[in-house]
């Protein structure tokens, strides 16, 4: 990953008691920093969204209302999230979805959206991937790269799964190497 070399990188995923930012809340996030492919530090946190987790969520992502009851709130938190990706170029799996929750919950807190620059691997797989994979969701691609992660709908497996994706896609493929080292080529 030549191209992020020297740069911090932020993994991010949230679970949410929905699809919607704003009227549904993040009830759990992990962020796994990387400098030079060496996790440097991470955040992680369960998030009480003062409102019911659907019996569906909570199926989905096992997190049940008891996890969060003494779990502290969204708010109290956004600041120390993003001082902690300020520097980082953010990376995430549909990452439009994760980040509507966390700009929501810093405009309400009267503070900036994130400018960062940032990695969508949802849109890399559109892209690189078109016709090799039946859909991109990340356990599909998880399954397709034979990655670790087969916990989906958990943030921080999520996350593990996500940069493991990233690494393949931006690392070159064997036969790339191969035609890399024949002799006329650039």
């Amino acid at each position: 990953m030549d191209f992020v070399k020297n740069k911090n990188l932020a993994i991010l995923d949230v679970e949410t008691t929905g699809i919607k930012a704003g009227s549904n809340k993040i009830i759990e996030l992990y962020i796994l920093k990387v400098l030079n492919e060496k996790v440097v530090d991470d955040y992680y946190s369960k998030f009480n969204p003062k409102q019911n987790i659907p019996l569906f969520i909570s199926n989905l992502t096992g997190i049940y209302q008891w996890h969060v009851e003494a779990a502290p709130i969204i708010d109290d938190e956004i600041l120390n999230i993003k001082n902690f990706v300020s520097d980082s170029i953010i990376i995430g799996h549909n990452l439009k979805f994760d980040l509507s929750f966390l700009n929501y919950a810093l405009t309400s807190n009267n503070l900036q959206k994130f400018d960062n620059e940032t990695i969508d691997t949802l849109n890399l797989s559109r892209a690189l991937m078109r016709s090799k994979v039946k859909n991109h969701k990340l356990v599909t691609l998880s399954k397709y790269f034979k990655t670790v992660n087969q916990n989906e709908h958990n943030s921080k497996a999520d996350v593990l799964t996500t940069y493991e994706v990233c690494l393949l896609y931006t690392s070159p493929s064997p036969r790339d190497v191969e035609e890399s080292r024949r002799p006329g080529s650039a």
